[in-house]
């Protein structure tokens, strides 16, 4: 027996329009670094650890910082993130002007030094229903918006400078 055909395509219309807003809210909104608001150069960046990023992320919110780790996961699309990992498993998404410096999965466990903002992104329920699908489908997953409650804040280091310790590879 053939269950009956039931038609959703107002709410799926709705998530598809959701997540095209948010996302391009958040990638398409340029970092600090980028809009000039912070006039830094590198002698200006502190070192922190990753694992200080994560224990206390306020503390670092629009602040100059330079991290170390080896490449993670990045970016499928274009390269124009990666994420940073440090020895103990702690990671910080590094996001870069895409075009800019690009991140090939080739050179994941590379050691790379990255240089940027930290940036808190506040996103709403509907905001972080649409992020997280989106990360889901970069992996080739799919992501169930009832695992997903209220808002979110994103963090991540935004910049457009960052040294690759490879003998390969280059950014």
């Amino acid at each position: 027996m053939k269950s009956p055909e039931v038609k959703h395509r107002g709410p799926i219309r709705r998530a598809i329009f959701v997540f095209l807003i948010a996302f391009v809210q958040f990638v398409a909104t340029p970092s600090m670094a980028q809009q000039g608001a912070l006039d830094v150069n590198s002698s200006t960046f502190a070192e922190v650890k990753i694992s200080q990023l994560i224990n206390d992320p306020y503390a670092y919110v629009d602040k100059a910082v330079t991290i170390v780790g080896a490449v993670g996961d990045v970016c499928p699309a274009r390269g124009c993130w990666a994420d940073v990992v440090s020895a103990e498993g702690d990671k910080v998404r590094f996001k870069v002007p895409d075009g800019e410096l690009v991140f090939m999965a080739a050179m994941a466990g590379e050691q790379v030094t990255a240089t940027g903002v930290f940036r808190a992104h506040h996103l709403s329920a509907e905001q972080a229903t649409a992020w997280l699908t989106h990360l889901a489908a970069e992996q080739g997953e799919t992501f169930d918006p009832r695992s997903h409650e209220g808002k979110l804040t994103v963090f991540q280091l935004e910049g457009d400078e960052a040294l690759l310790d490879s003998e390969v590879h280059s950014l």
